[in-house]
């Protein structure tokens, strides 16, 4: 019995590598193959790293219209492209770039890895576990940021990490008062799946600390100076640990809010004078469009119905700008495939002239082909997206309001499409770019382990655990379509 629980346990571990390799060679050749200048404001990214390395300055806006973007991100990248110009000095702007593309397709990787060990905080279950990885791993809009540098890409990683310890934090119980030794190991054991005697409300509190609260707002501080959307996720933390004083009468959660704010305001200071003195205003959702408002059009250009139908276009021609009708249908799109074809080989493409999509830009028979296909196994996805957030509310009132790691979860991803809608209302120029998933992304992963972890549960609760097979061969298809879309074919 041992030999075989072993043999599972090497099984599984191969299988763990085998999916690690395969989606760092994928980023490997998309950084290889991709040039920058494609992507979102891709060039203006690149010119802020730039700014930061060559002249140890932030831009300003006259020269940058992307200055207004918090700088932690661009001054993380700037640091190993100086490092690498130091060592090689023959190195040109192209080489450099090149550098940090790759650098970030690694460091993707092992963000990808601390997620998996997230997993394996949250659940035992190692079909959760490798579905919910390959779910996120080759998820298109996580892809295509990869592919050039953005600090939408900085977040995703700085959410993932605070995630991890949120969880692990999360996953400690402590007995109020003194712990004998003996119960330690029998404490640890039961994180996963405690008995009932840890169950019962008031028994313990989890391993929140005051150093582990300056811990989280340190990383929240720094989420906030690589993107203004990091407050979604310091909003639904704080609401979470309001709850959780509320809920097991402890106002030691307060304490550990209030060192939270006081870390993030102190840590963030500078930059919020600074933005006031060059932009004007602080914590603005969107600086460009304030600044540029005189200038712009300001004549909204999405119709009466934008929120209140779906553009079925979509599914005949996959790309910008069908679909550009209904919120929705965008959503929907910018989810499972490249909508704005900006994830290909660009230059490669406008030269063969197969396929030619809103944005004047070219795409390949293949992609066009393999986008329509992903678009319809897209309704799969979002009925299990559904599925899981349903049930997940569901377990929630079961539960009796009870405020665990599951809850935050459901903060987290209502407020992050709340925000994306927010943003349309409030900015409706959707030709300007106001409306990208890209923006959510950092919601995404944690969707997909409810929806997992919520089927495992039913699968388990009516022994029907044979149909594992069947969603894993649905795993396998959605992989076979995303390396069909996403793969970056080089010249």
């Amino acid at each position: 019995m041992k030999k075989m629980i072993l043999n599972k346990n090497k099984i599984y571990i191969l299988i763990l590598i085998f999916i690690f390799l395969i989606l760092f060679i994928f980023q490997l050749n998309n950084a290889i193959n991709y040039n920058c200048y494609w992507g979102y404001d891709g060039a203006k990214h690149i010119e802020y790293i730039d700014t930061i390395e060559d002249q140890n300055r932030l831009p300003s806006f006259n020269e940058n219209y992307l200055a207004w973007h918090a700088p932690f991100y661009y001054f993380a990248l700037a640091l190993p492209s100086k490092i690498y110009h130091f060592f090689n000095s023959q190195a040109d702007f192209f080489s450099r770039v090149k550098f940090l593309q790759i650098l970030s397709a690694v460091l993707d990787i092992f963000f990808l890895f601390i997620f998996y060990k997230t997993l394996k905080l949250l659940t035992k279950n190692k079909f959760v576990q490798l579905t919910t990885l390959l779910g996120v791993g080759f998820f298109t809009p996580l892809i295509m940021i990869n592919n050039y540098l953005t600090n939408e890409l900085g977040l995703f990683w700085l959410v993932i990490l605070i995630f991890y310890f949120v969880v692990k934090i999360e996953s400690l119980p402590i007995f109020k008062g003194e712990i004998k030794r003996g119960l330690i190991n029998k404490i640890k054991k039961n994180i996963n799946h405690p008995s009932p005697f840890f169950k019962r409300r008031g028994d313990f509190e989890t391993g929140w600390n005051y150093k582990k609260a300056v811990l989280i707002g340190v990383l929240l501080s720094l989420a906030l100076l690589t993107k203004l959307s990091a407050l979604i996720l310091i909003l639904a933390i704080l609401f979470w640990l309001i709850f959780k004083a509320f809920y097991f009468k402890n106002k030691k959660f307060l304490y550990y809010i209030l060192i939270i704010l006081f870390v993030i305001f102190c840590l963030n200071l500078p930059w919020q004078i600074y933005r006031f003195q060059n932009f004007n205003k602080i914590l603005t959702v969107n600086n460009y469009e304030n600044l540029k408002q005189n200038e712009l059009k300001q004549q909204p250009d999405i119709s009466k119905k934008f929120f209140l139908n779906f553009d079925f276009e979509i599914f005949t021609n996959p790309f910008w700008q069908s679909g550009r009708s209904s919120i929705w249908s965008m959503i929907f799109s910018q989810t499972m495939i490249d909508y704005d074809n900006i994830g290909g080989n660009v230059d490669l493409n406008n030269l063969q002239k197969q396929i030619q999509t809103g944005n004047f830009r070219f795409v390949s028979f293949d992609k066009f082909t393999y986008s329509i296909l992903m678009l319809y196994f897209g309704i799969l996805i979002f009925l299990l997206f559904a599925f899981g957030y349903l049930k997940q509310i569901y377990n929630f009132i079961k539960n009796k309001f009870k405020p665990d790691i599951n809850l935050l979860f459901l903060i987290f991803i209502t407020g992050s499409f709340l925000a994306l809608i927010f943003n349309v209302i409030k900015y409706p120029f959707i030709e300007r770019g106001t409306l990208k998933v890209i923006f959510i992304l950092s919601a995404f992963p944690f969707l997909f382990y409810l929806v997992f972890n919520n089927l495992a549960e039913i699968l388990q609760k009516y022994k029907l655990k044979f149909l594992w097979i069947i969603i894993f061969v649905l795993i396998i298809f959605y992989i076979f379509l995303s390396l069909k879309t996403n793969w970056v074919v080089g010249f």
